[in-house]
């Protein structure tokens, strides 16, 4: 399934008419330009960063402000124009006959045409519509995904920064071969070449003097600022997964499904990534269905990061990749 299609994919289980809280997602057309410009400001305490819209991007927020004008019970919570892509929190605060769709389609119409009668003539080509066809749609159904949903629309300006300052660490290379089998890799590349990195497993056939080996390896690795790599999959590997997040350890994570195609690390991966002490290893195929974890997968997930930890992955299919912009 390409990116198009997901934009375009509804979950089936959700009454879209129904009272919720949405986070919507449209990607511009890239004939009408970027929409908007991201200003970064660095203190000595802080790092902050903010959008300005361009002309074009002046017409989305015009129209973000009539949305709630046409559906009075649509409540626009948050909302950022990023330079390609738009991003909407909305509160459906009643039960009504009118899906969610209809009000992203107002919206867009809207849009082109704001952008029909304010650019001027031979600015840009007037395009078929605003924004690319489709859009994305997170669903709040868990308590506290409502204040997460909000923080990330207004962190989406310094993520934004934060990718731009350091593209390195945000870098993703597809079929890397780890003894045999492919996977995507997204990161700081540069962690598959640290001299220390120790693989994390607790398992209930060790012995005490096995685990008592393993746990001292690790401190260590914690100690010395090196990598542990793992799934981290059992409550012990996240205790020790926390531990060396805290004191500053690195991390090659290894996940069970594949990244989709506009993957962004989100919430303290995102903080580990910006610090370049992030790598994610996945399959190098997305599998657009929910996941259930079975013991295949982590007994795999477990095996892959034994083997990074032995040098097993070829490196040369990283080299083109590994040395850009350092």
């Amino acid at each position: 399934m390409n990116q198009s299609e997901r934009y375009l994919q509804r979950a089936e289980w959700h009454d879209y008419t129904s009272r919720c809280s949405y986070l919507i997602t449209l990607r511009s057309n890239p004939n009408i330009g970027v929409l908007s410009d991201i200003v970064a400001k660095r203190t000595r305490i802080d790092y902050k960063a903010r959008w300005i819209p361009s002309e074009a991007g002046k017409i989305a927020m015009n129209s973000v402000r009539n949305i709630n004008r046409q559906f009075p019970w649509v409540e626009v919570v948050r909302y950022a124009i990023m330079p390609d892509h738009v991003h909407l929190m909305l509160y459906v605060t009643e039960k009504t006959d009118v899906h969610l769709g209809v009000i992203i389609n107002r919206f867009e119409i809207d849009c082109t045409k704001g952008y029909d009668l304010q650019m001027p003539i031979g600015v840009n080509e007037s395009p078929e519509s605003f924004f690319l066809p489709g859009y994305n749609d997170k669903i709040v159904h868990k308590s506290g995904q409502f204040d997460n949903f909000k923080r990330y629309v207004e962190d989406n300006p310094l993520r934004y920064a934060l990718r731009r300052e350091h593209p390195e660490y945000f870098d993703r290379c597809q079929n890397i071969s780890i003894d045999g089998e492919y996977f995507t890799v997204y990161g700081n590349f540069l962690l598959l070449r640290h001299p220390l990195i120790s693989c994390v497993r607790v398992s209930s056939t060790f012995s005490e003097e096995e685990l008592m080996k393993r746990r001292k390896e690790w401190n260590e690795i914690i100690r010395t600022q090196g990598v542990l790599v793992s799934p981290f999959y059992s409550k012990d590997e996240k205790e020790i997964r926390d531990k060396g997040i805290a004191e500053g350890v690195k991390l090659i994570k290894v996940i069970p499904n594949g990244l989709p195609d506009r993957f962004k690390p989100s919430g303290s991966d995102f903080d580990l990534c910006c610090e370049g002490r992030l790598l994610l290893i996945a399959p190098a195929e997305h599998q657009t269905r929910k996941l259930v974890l079975k013991r295949d997968m982590c007994v795999h997930g477990n095996e892959i990061a034994e083997k990074i930890a032995k040098g097993a992955i070829d490196m040369r299919l990283l080299r083109g990749r590994l040395y850009r912009g350092y």
